[in-house]
């Protein structure tokens, strides 16, 4: 499977001679567009080496996340995390598709990561549900904070011009995560207890992925059964309690193969698993390689 990061794409519109509007920082650390018309990643499943975050504002955009559809539409936004897999679509028949998008390389991402702490049990909500329907306000605002962010990138003589960008970059990261935070509560469940459960359920899940990976763990942490369990996070989620563990996991394995100079046996030991064989038995189950081949890819 190919990848594509924020390189790959300036490549891209420097083929298709686009560049108005266009703007990057350090190269690779950020980069943002405001035309994408004519930019196609392609139509085959690519693994994004990239944060993504994007807003529709005219036309429609058929986009696949990690084998689900979505068709956005005007005031739609969607979030993209690093080694997600994804591509446009065909949309023939469709109108134009034009908006602004954000990228962000893995490793500002992870430097924005580490100072959100507090909100990462809502990163893993929104990698099941990467696309929102913005209110007219939230639509003017993220347009203000984009050219906001726009300006400060052209601003060569200021000498903290990446910190400045990095800190408006996590300030913009809290005002989405506050809109998808809203989406939980008024669109993915009537209950508040459903709600409570599933969001404690995420939380535990990011504190102890690494040495739990049952089910039963999880009840028993939040006092209920693991029927009852795996009955509110699917819907809640559209997902089983298993599938969000199997994809925590997943996907921390192929982050320590990619950006550490961890040995396998290292996240073996690291993800808590009997031995290095049974690693890279559930690795390739759930990744289609070995820990070697996605290391070496």
């Amino acid at each position: 499977m190919q990848t594509y990061d924020i390189e790959s794409l300036k490549r891209k519109l420097l083929e298709l001679n686009i560049g108005s509007g266009n703007v990057s920082l350090n190269k690779n650390d950020v980069f943002l567009m405001s035309d994408f018309t004519e930019v196609e990643i392609g139509n085959t499943p690519t693994q994004l080496d990239m944060a993504v975050l994007g807003l529709l504002l005219d036309g429609e955009l058929n986009i696949n996340i990690n084998g689900n559809d979505y068709l956005m539409r005007p005031n739609d936004y969607i979030v993209i995390f690093p080694n997600q897999v994804g591509y446009i679509k065909d949309n023939v028949g469709q109108a134009s598709p034009r908006g602004i998008f954000i990228c962000l390389s893995n490793s500002i991402y992870e430097t924005m990561v580490q100072r959100m702490q507090e909100i990462l049990p809502l990163f893993i909500y929104i990698k099941s549900n990467p696309c929102s329907s913005l209110k007219k306000s939230d639509v003017e605002w993220i347009k203000a904070y984009y050219d906001q962010i726009f300006n400060e990138l052209g601003k060569a003589d200021n000498f903290y011009r990446a910190e400045t960008v990095r800190s408006l970059m996590i300030a913009f990261f809290y005002k989405v995560c506050n809109i998808y935070s809203h989406d939980i509560i008024s669109e993915k469940t009537r209950f508040h207890r459903q709600n409570d459960i599933f969001k404690a359920f995420i939380r535990e899940l990011s504190l102890n992925y690494k040495e739990h990976h049952d089910i039963l763990f999880y009840a028993t942490r939040l006092c209920i059964t693991p029927k009852y369990l795996s009955n509110v996070v699917k819907q809640v989620s559209g997902k089983s309690p298993k599938e969000w563990i199997h994809n925590r996991i997943t996907e921390e394995a192929q982050n320590l193969l990619k950006n550490t100079d961890m040995s396998i046996q290292q996240v073996s030991d690291e993800l808590c698993f009997a031995n290095q064989s049974f690693f890279a038995k559930y690795f390739k189950a759930h990744t289609g390689m070995t820990p070697y081949e996605y290391r070496n890819k």
